[in-house]
């Protein structure tokens, strides 16, 4: 017997809901946003209230923007440029030790292995907003980076490439909020549904009650994403995209958006595009759905229908060919046994390869969460181990912990040296990382003369 009905919606809502962005005729701006490169003309659009905002007004982006005028273009030749070490640190997605700011041990960490990016946990929050700025500002510095392209564009000149770390946080609203009160109040994702009597045994509701909703999504993710922006904060580890089914209720709650699969599709892209025209890259999560049990506790695996399955990655569906969509998906470390019946999601290449990839069509970075968890440590595999399975299997961003980053860092080296890791594969993972790095203004093109002497690798 399910525990979750689904939402009674009415036919005309679940036609705007159901929506596709590469489907003919217009699309619903508001269900589906638009994304204007940071690059392009910052024309002013109106939120869903009504605000008026810039596109990629985020104070971080127009920081980096005044640095250089241009933004990269040339990434291939950037990426077969950078050096084994270099590619090896991009696709890792670092935790930080220090409270209020990275303790010394951690400055050197980051000096010495120039990763992708940093994730900032409560522990991390100082008492001040400022002071949590300061804390943003101080690791978008030790991570920035300046390398050379081998090849020069003009005669007399060289491209320099700027690369700027992501700067990342669980920022979902209600439960996982870790920046209260420093920000404002951001609702559960459960809440919208339930305000606008999306449950089982209410009357089917009107398209326009559906978009009231939606509206509110994207309203409250754009406000959000300003709050990020304003502390330094580029990239948000939300939203949480699975519906709310028995299976994934005990490790979900109030983090979905409710159990109806179009409503949850157009509710997550509602609030994917509120961060994105706050300058906010996003990640949607867990890819294609999570079990009861706990992944940071325990081996979870699903056991369900290929059919069923396939009705709850509809959201995922929908964000995969969202114009303007999440810049990574979270694959999940849930053992999906209709897709992969002998290995946790994030290291199935049948998984991430034909499902995310081909099937679904998605092109931007699948990130797999922490391989501490106990979901893949209690099958046997150390941090280091299922990091470069996953990679190989195609992952293109991982979480470390601090205690394991020289350590996992040192595990795709060699995976590099001795065959393990093709040399293709990671640079296919890096260029998708740099392709969404130049969409929020993280990556930015210098030129300068071959009399200037600026170092071959770094500085």
């Amino acid at each position: 017997m399910r525990l979750f009905a689904p939402f009674v919606i009415t036919s005309c809502a679940v036609a705007l809901l159901a929506c596709s962005p590469t489907s003919s005729g217009s699309v619903p701006a508001r269900i589906f946003p638009g994304h204007a490169p940071v690059h392009q003309n910052k024309a002013f659009s109106q939120s869903p209230q009504g605000e008026s905002f810039t596109k990629g007004g985020s104070s971080e982006r127009d920081a980096v923007q005044q640095e250089t005028d241009r933004p990269f273009q040339n990434l291939k030749a950037l990426v077969e440029a950078l050096p084994d070490e270099v590619l090896a640190a991009q696709v890792l997605l670092s935790g930080v030790d220090g409270k209020g700011r990275p303790s010394a041990a951690m400055e050197a960490l980051l000096r010495e292995i120039p990763v992708g990016g940093v994730m900032l946990f409560r522990y991390n929050i100082s008492s001040t907003a400022s002071g949590l700025a300061q804390y943003t500002a101080t690791l978008r510095e030790l991570l920035r980076r300046r390398y050379e392209i081998s090849i020069p564009r003009e005669k007399n000149n060289r491209e320099i490439a700027i690369l700027f770390p992501f700067i990342a946080i669980d920022h979902e609203g209600g439960s996982v909020d870790r920046l209260y009160p420093l920000t404002s109040f951001f609702p559960a994702p459960g809440r919208y549904a339930i305000e606008q009597g999306l449950f089982p045994g209410r009357p089917p509701l009107s398209a326009d009650a559906v978009q009231r909703s939606l509206d509110a999504v994207a309203s409250a993710a754009y406000k959000a994403g300003k709050d990020l922006a304003s502390l330094g904060f580029t990239l948000n580890l939300a939203p949480l995209a699975e519906p709310l089914t028995a299976e994934n209720a005990p490790f979900v709650g109030d983090r979905s958006f409710g159990s109806d699969p179009a409503y949850v599709a157009a509710a997550a892209a509602a609030f994917v595009g509120g961060m994105d025209r706050a300058g906010i890259a996003t990640v949607a999560k867990h890819f294609p759905h999570s079990s009861a049990v706990d992944p940071h506790r325990d081996v979870a695996i699903l056991d369900t229908s290929l059919e069923e399955l396939s009705l709850w990655m509809l959201p995922f569906q929908r964000l995969a060919v969202m114009e303007g969509g999440p810049s990574a998906i979270m694959v999940s470390h849930s053992m999906i046994t209709p897709l992969d019946a002998h290995r946790p999601a994030s290291l199935s290449s049948t998984v991430i390869q034909r499902w995310l990839r081909e099937t679904l069509g998605y092109q931007g970075i699948a990130m797999a969460d922490d391989f501490a968890m106990g979901a893949i440590a209690k099958t046997g595999k150390p941090p280091e181990t299922a990091v470069v399975e996953a990679l190989a299997a195609g992952i293109d961003m991982v979480m470390v912990w601090p205690p394991d980053l020289r350590r996992v860092h040192r595990a795709i080296l060699r995976a590099l040296k001795n065959g393990q890791l093709a040399r293709s594969r990671l640079e296919d993972a890096v260029q998708r990382i740099l392709r969404q790095k130049a969409r929020y203004g993280l990556l930015r093109e210098d030129m300068v003369t071959s009399s200037e002497g600026v170092p071959r690798k770094e500085h």
